[in-house]
């Protein structure tokens, strides 16, 4: 309904599109689904392949950001290219999503480097605070889903960060 012209876009922003898309109704099914009180329809957990679900999200978001000086970089280590996991690839994606979205928001607008790493999955997770710095917009949820979905999963969350 936004883009009239859908058809006349190339294929690969065609692509990243529906797929955002997608995801927007999983989170808007989700809060439904918690606001009403009911646990919801779930995917449920199937063997993914993590670093095929990883570069997707990599793709879209260096596609979604282009225009900002931002340089996108991915390292995944030899038996993290292997990893299939049980986890619902939407929570999956979403969560990737969301943290990618945080550390472009941290940028600022300013010259960049987000670098993503994918080792094998272990099973720790960052403290359950949710935490909103600095931001104009925004409530700390994003952590929150993300260290849900981390937990609900078996995964491991760690952050390094140095300013400039």
């Amino acid at each position: 309904m936004i883009l009239p012209p859908y058809n006349t876009l190339p294929e690969n922003l065609r692509t990243s599109l529906s797929k955002a898309a997608i995801r927007m109704l999983d989170i808007a099914n989700e809060l439904l689904s918690k606001v009403a009180g009911e646990d919801g329809v779930k995917q449920g957990k199937v063997p993914t392949l993590i670093s095929a679900d990883l570069l997707e999200i990599i793709t879209e978001k260096k596609y979604e950001y282009r225009n900002l000086p931002l340089n996108f970089t991915y390292e995944i280590s030899q038996a993290g290219y292997f990893a299939f996991i049980d986890i619902d690839a939407r929570v999956f994606k979403r969560t990737l999503s969301n943290l990618i979205n945080n550390a472009v928001d941290a940028q600022d607008k300013k010259i960049g480097k987000i670098n993503i790493h994918l080792e094998v999955i272990k099973d720790k997770i960052l403290n359950n605070i949710a935490i909103t710095f600095g931001k104009p917009v925004g409530n700390g949820l994003g952590f929150s889903q993300i260290r849900e979905a981390l937990y609900n999963n078996g995964g491991e969350l760690s952050i390094e960060s140095e300013l400039g």
